[in-house]
């Protein structure tokens, strides 16, 4: 399977027209003008999935941070009797803040892990488009 170069959508790689956007797929008819549009389009979605990635990247730098904050509040949530002993609370405020930190933090990873794959593939892909375009 290749993908569309104007698009980016998966094709058959034996197809000559884009089933998705219908552009002719036939690289010995590209005029300059066609040339020129896949150049253009390319760098808008270079520059769309930067900032993808630099999304993904920054979901994934709150997750830590609200990460550590997570375990923070949960050893803040450890108590000490008066024997100096440590005493687990769950029902405490700190082990509530630590459960919903936690829970968000580990969203925010696995959303921006997902995000930031998926932009840096489509930036490879786009990236070799310009490349090929900038050859001829």
């Amino acid at each position: 399977m290749k993908r569309c170069i104007y698009c980016g959508k998966k094709i058959e790689s034996d197809e000559p027209i884009c089933p998705h956007c219908g552009k002719n797929m036939n690289s010995n008819s590209f005029s300059s003008s066609d040339i020129h549009a896949i150049r253009q389009n390319a760098y808008g979605k270079v520059t769309k999935n930067d900032n993808e990635r630099n999304g993904g990247l920054t979901l994934l730098v709150i997750g830590g941070i609200l990460l550590v904050v997570a375990i923070v509040f949960f050893v803040l949530s450890f108590r000490f009797n008066t024997a100096k002993q440590r005493i687990f609370t769950p029902r405490s405020v700190e082990f509530i803040v630590s459960i919903l930190c936690g829970v968000s933090s580990l969203t925010l990873i696995i959303w921006g892990s997902i995000r930031l794959v998926l932009a840096v593939k489509k930036l490879r892909f786009y990236k070799s488009v310009i490349k090929e375009f900038d050859k001829r």
